[in-house]
């Protein structure tokens, strides 16, 4: 009579992989976290777009953005809505300042899926409203 084992603490043969077959799973599980990364960064800084409330003596800066067309493959994946309008406060429309020029070039960079114009009304509402105006892109720094 024998007695066989009901219970198998571990597999008899573990898988064998060659150090090359490492160093690739490595490098790809590397590439996958760095991408995964930067696509945590742009969803941080498409965030912090919105959040940045000037006061009143800097009236511009302002962003409301309106939902209507999908986000980049890349940041819906990670569940980032997307955008169809997005509306830059600036003083004066027919001649903006370099300054509301840079803003809205960071504003494309962030949200290409958007059409970017500018407003010089305080509160801008062609649709339903997805965030209030606020934010300077990237915290403030880049205008």
């Amino acid at each position: 009579m024998t007695m066989t084992a009901l219970y198998h603490p571990r597999p008899e043969r573990w898988p064998q992989v060659s150090l090359k077959g490492f160093f690739v799973l490595v490098t790809l599980l590397c590439v996958f976290l760095g991408w995964l990364g930067v696509q945590f960064r742009w969803i941080h800084d498409r965030n912090e777009a919105f959040k940045w409330v000037p006061d009143a003596s800097d009236s511009s800066g302002y962003l409301m953005g309106f939902e209507g067309s999908s986000a980049p493959w890349s940041v819906r994946l990670l569940g980032e809505p997307g955008f169809g309008e997005i509306w830059v406060r600036v003083d004066d429309v027919e001649h903006p300042t370099e300054r509301d020029q840079a803003a809205k070039r960071a504003v494309e960079v962030l949200f290409p899926e958007a059409y970017v114009r500018y407003s010089d009304e305080r509160w801008v509402t062609p649709g339903p409203q997805r965030r209030v105006p606020s934010g300077r892109i990237h915290g403030g720094g880049v205008w």
